[in-house]
């Protein structure tokens, strides 16, 4: 048994050169990982995952880790650094992770905050350096990106067996 899972994440992007926005997904398959600093014992450890994906006819490797998460599951923040080795690529970054996209009320100062402040400094990142606004407000989703998702809602349907082209 492998314990490998199916992850299909929808996600909004701006196109260039014409900043038009589409409802793009993947296809991943997720497996669990050893982190690199892990020296003693066996096996996996959690929160650490290796995500692959065909994107464009070209296979991606992402590693996913979880830095800090709120005891209540209400967010969390992973760390990701990934590869498209044929195209010469690669990237890392950081998100936080709310289910509606926003900063969490619990975390705009105080404790929450600096909870959230020091994951980032874990991924080399400082809270100006986020994109997609500040913890009061998100241009992610303003007024007028709400608007453009309500006309344009996103493809929520699962992927399953069914290939990412044929989609």
């Amino acid at each position: 048994k492998s314990g490998s899972l199916w992850y299909d994440p929808v996600f909004c992007v701006e196109t260039i050169p014409d900043n038009a926005r589409v409802w793009c997904k993947r296809h991943y398959r997720c497996t669990p990982r050893r982190h690199w600093s892990k020296t003693k014992g066996d096996g996996n450890t959690p929160g650490c995952w290796t995500l692959t994906t065909l994107d464009n006819g070209m296979m991606s490797e992402e590693r996913w880790t979880t830095i800090d998460a709120a005891d209540d599951l209400s967010w969390c923040v992973l760390h990701y650094s990934g590869a498209a080795k044929r195209a010469g690529q690669s990237y890392v970054g950081a998100l936080l992770c709310t289910a509606d996209g926003k900063w969490p009320v619990e975390a705009r100062e105080g404790k929450g905050l600096e909870r959230i402040r020091r994951a980032f400094q874990v991924c080399d990142l400082e809270l100006w350096e986020l994109f997609g606004g500040s913890t009061e407000e998100t241009f992610m989703w303003s007024e007028e990106m709400n608007m453009w998702a309500e006309r344009n809602p996103p493809p929520l349907e699962p992927i399953g067996d069914l290939s990412i082209q044929a989609w």
